[in-house]
């Protein structure tokens, strides 16, 4: 559109230059330069309109280009939380599987110890029982001995 009006800028300049310079001024070299005026103002306008449009269009590109980089910002800001989410994660599984170790090593002594002491409670309830029969048979010795020796004070007033 451009070179379009440029040209019939150039054509109305040579046209007005040749009815000055012919001076001739006859009706129809004005009404041809009339026309020619006219049809530059509608160019000129048409060209304004698209140029008015074109900034409109640029002012929109512009507006969606300054949304694209906030949501690329904001893409950008959220993947950066999801890496240190991410990073997190794996640092709350590796803290997780020490403890894990650690719960199922304490676990492993305590039923190591548990072991321990039911074989110490078996021995000690084996021990109980032994003293019981020992103490039983003491008691059953004493009972012999008293007696024996109630009978040996009668056996002696009888001899």
């Amino acid at each position: 559109m451009t070179a379009t009006a440029s040209g019939t800028e150039v054509r109305v300049a040579r046209t007005r230059e040749e009815l000055e310079a012919g001076a001739s001024g006859s009706e129809k070299d004005r009404e041809q330069l009339e026309k020619l005026e006219k049809r530059l103002q509608k160019v000129q306008a048409k060209l304004e309109e698209e140029r008015t449009a074109a900034e409109a269009e640029m002012d929109r590109l512009r507006e969606q280009i300054e949304l694209l980089a906030d949501a690329d910002r904001r893409a950008e800001q959220a993947r950066m939380e999801c890496a240190h989410l991410r990073g997190e994660n794996e640092r709350q599984a590796e803290i997780q599987a020490m403890t894990e170790r650690d719960l199922q090593a304490e676990l492993a002594e305590a039923r190591d110890e548990s072991d321990e002491l039911r074989s110490k409670l078996d021995d000690l309830q084996l021990k109980v029982a032994d003293a019981a029969r020992a103490f039983e048979a003491m008691g059953s010795a004493e009972r012999r001995l008293s007696e024996i020796a109630a009978a040996e004070p009668a056996d002696e007033a009888a001899a």
